[in-house]
């Protein structure tokens, strides 16, 4: 009995974790993309007369480009990383069978 109740409550567990959304992992250019989507949609909506959608898009589009932004700022602060990690594993090494000449 008692294991019945264990692996219908991790059985649940499972199932709810399956079913709840999780966080969405967007590169940059699926930020860009949806910042000119949402852009249009303001733009589109303001010029048709309906300002209360069209001002909820284009505060919704102005976050959009901000998280643009800043995963823009995040993607360069890692690639200069990387290029410095490999330029300092690089240097230390070569620097292993450098001869000195006299």
């Amino acid at each position: 009995m008692r294991n019945r109740v264990v692996s219908g409550l991790l059985a649940a567990a499972v199932a709810l974790g399956l079913l709840l959304p999780s966080a969405a992992l967007a590169s940059s250019k699926g930020r860009k993309n949806t910042a000119i989507g949402l852009t249009g949609v303001a733009g589109y909506q303001l010029l048709r007369g309906k300002t209360t959608t069209g001002l909820i898009a284009g505060a919704g589009a102005a976050y959009a480009w901000k998280r643009y932004s800043d995963s823009r700022k995040v993607e360069k602060r890692r690639a200069r990383q990387a290029r410095a990690s490999r330029n300092r594993r690089y240097a230390r090494t070569s620097a292993r069978y450098r001869t000195r000449s006299r």
